[in-house]
């Protein structure tokens, strides 16, 4: 029992240093100062404006006389990213398509992989308080079979935002939420989650934003299994899938 405690603290080491290897290339990306003048003119809409497709979300927050504004985005996004790790004879597979806001992998064995799509925002106050709502529709498929030997599969539905100053330089994390969909561990029994599709999760987060910044605001998804299906006496067997799409982003500010 304290070789399988000590093998999964390990694991989930493991699990938060794919997690912290997610953010590497988004900082690469920042660094690589993207057309930002084009990125924005993205069209402020004041809330009584609002389209009638984004009612459904919630109502904006007025944080000031004048604040009463915000941007409401659907695909494309500026950005798709793909990130994957995997160990030989194992899987990590992902996808991402910033046209139609799709995301998400598959992962088997001993692998990692995570995916997203983002855009760009500028605050147009010189400081402003902003708040973000994105609308995630997603579906899930994953086994975790153990036979004397741990299967584990998760998978996290999360929101970054980074920011760099106007030369491209100071990149840092505003903002790491991430909401767990499923986190499974198997030491002697099999487990399945057949496929379920049109489940739906609408991550809020909040942030300070200064004029003199890029902002760069992502919906992603980080996933990991651990498991071996070899032809050894103790086996294991570990899956996981997840596809999303990032129906609106809304940013009040």
């Amino acid at each position: 029992m304290q070789a399988q405690a000590e093998k999964t603290a390990r694991e989930r080491l493991a699990a938060q240093a794919n997690l912290e290897a997610l953010k590497a290339p988004l900082i690469r990306l920042v660094r690589e100062q993207p057309d930002y003048e084009r990125l924005a003119r993205q069209q402020l809409i004041p809330a009584k404006k609002l389209p009638q497709n984004y009612t459904h979300v919630a109502a904006p927050v007025v944080f000031g006389p004048d604040v009463e504004r915000l941007i409401a985005l659907v695909g494309p996004y500026d950005y798709d990213w793909k990130w994957e790790l995997a160990e030989p004879g194992s899987h990590g597979v992902s996808q991402a398509d910033k046209k139609t806001g799709t995301f998400g992998g598959h992962t088997d064995n001993d692998a990692s992989c995570g995916s997203a799509v983002g855009t760009y925002f500028r605050p147009s106050a010189a400081e402003a308080w902003v708040r973000s709502v994105s609308v995630i529709k997603y579906g899930i498929y994953w086994v975790a079979n153990s036979h004397f030997m741990t299967a584990h599969t998760d998978a996290s539905i999360g929101v970054q935002v980074l920011s760099g100053d106007l030369a491209g330089g100071d990149v840092q994390v505003d903002v790491d939420s991430w909401t767990s969909i499923y986190d499974i561990t198997s030491y002697d029994l099999s487990q399945q989650q057949n496929e379920l599709d049109g489940l739906e999760i609408r991550p809020s987060v909040e942030f300070r934003a200064l004029n003199q910044r890029h902002y760069f605001l992502w919906t992603l998804c980080s996933m990991n299994t651990w498991g071996n299906d070899g032809n050894n006496p103790t086996w294991s067997q570990a899956y996981g899938n997840l596809w999303a799409t990032t129906v609106n982003i809304v940013i009040w500010q």
